[in-house]
């Protein structure tokens, strides 16, 4: 019972290895995911992935929605729910947002008030190209790495 997939987004979450120094200069967010997956033996597996972008600055309209739009269309065409390659999804989606998150951040800059609602916009039409084929930067890791 309940979803066979569920994504958390937006996650900070504290690298023990990593000196707190390099953590505040460069704070990282994750997304995380666990699948259900029917094993042989008709019980459930679970299966967490987590993958991990730089935090860019600014708050941006629409990022959750963007998010939303990507994981369906990146899930969808999977015949079923165990058949869904999950750190694939993960990466296309994070990649694609880094990509216009990073265009958008540069738009930003172009305005001398950085509060004007167009600043914050994401730049969508202008990113066509990284949403069709996103840059592969970031790589999706099973969480028990």
């Amino acid at each position: 019972m309940g979803p066979s997939l569920v994504v958390i987004t937006s996650l900070l979450l504290r690298d023990e290895s990593a000196a707190k120094e390099s953590v505040a200069q460069n704070p990282a967010i994750s997304v995380v995911a666990s699948q259900k997956v029917k094993a042989t033996n008709d019980s459930d597996s679970v299966r967490l992935w987590r993958i991990s972008c730089p935090v860019l600055p600014g708050r941006y309209t629409g990022t959750g929605d963007l998010f939303a739009a990507l994981l369906l269309a990146h899930t969808s065409s999977a015949c079923n729910d165990s058949s869904i390659d999950i750190p694939s999804a993960l990466e296309q989606v994070v990649n694609t947002m880094y990509a216009v998150i990073e265009r958008t951040h540069a738009h930003s800059q172009t305005f001398p008030d950085i509060s004007n609602p167009f600043a914050r916009e994401l730049q969508l039409i202008q990113s066509k190209k990284e949403i069709e084929s996103p840059p592969k930067r970031f790589r999706a890791v099973p969480c028990d790495e």
